[in-house]
């Protein structure tokens, strides 16, 4: 992650280094801007414009950076949410039977975000990872020499 973006002239009020820090730990917690702005004592206009300007570049990478990073770790929850393991089902005191509770619903709305993602050719990880995979899928190995040629 970069670094957090040092002002020209430094302001007690201002978006120091150390507020910056601060402002991008309470994005990864809440995942906004506006919560994560109030939580440092700034406002989201100027986390917005400090973002836009030249000197906040290094900034709006890592601004960047702990939303994928965040959305990432979102999936990986709503996949658990969309998909539980069983549980039992008790009758008497003895089990039964399992019971799963799979929300379809759920995972049809993070594969339309998937695909949508995919056709606008963002950079994302699941992007990336499924191109490496269509280049190895394209390398041929030989198998007596170990090395790899692409078909």
């Amino acid at each position: 992650m970069s670094s957090p973006t040092p002002r020209c002239r430094n302001r007690a009020s201002g978006w120091t280094v150390e507020r910056q820090t601060l402002f991008l730990a309470a994005l990864a917690e809440s995942g906004s801007a506006e919560r994560a702005a109030v939580d440092v004592g700034m406002s989201a206009s100027t986390a917005y414009r400090l973002r836009k300007q030249p000197r906040g570049a290094d900034f709006a990478t890592a601004w960047d950076t702990v939303l994928s990073i965040r959305a990432a770790r979102l999936t990986e929850e709503l996949l658990a949410r969309a998909n539980p393991p069983p549980r039992q089902v008790y009758y008497r005191g003895r089990v039964i039977g399992e019971k799963v509770a799979v929300s379809n619903r759920l995972l049809l709305a993070m594969l339309d975000r998937t695909m949508a993602r995919r056709a606008r050719g963002s950079g994302d990880p699941a992007t990336v990872y499924y191109a490496a995979l269509a280049r190895l899928a394209a390398l041929k190995v030989n198998d007596s020499t170990g090395s790899a040629t692409i078909v």
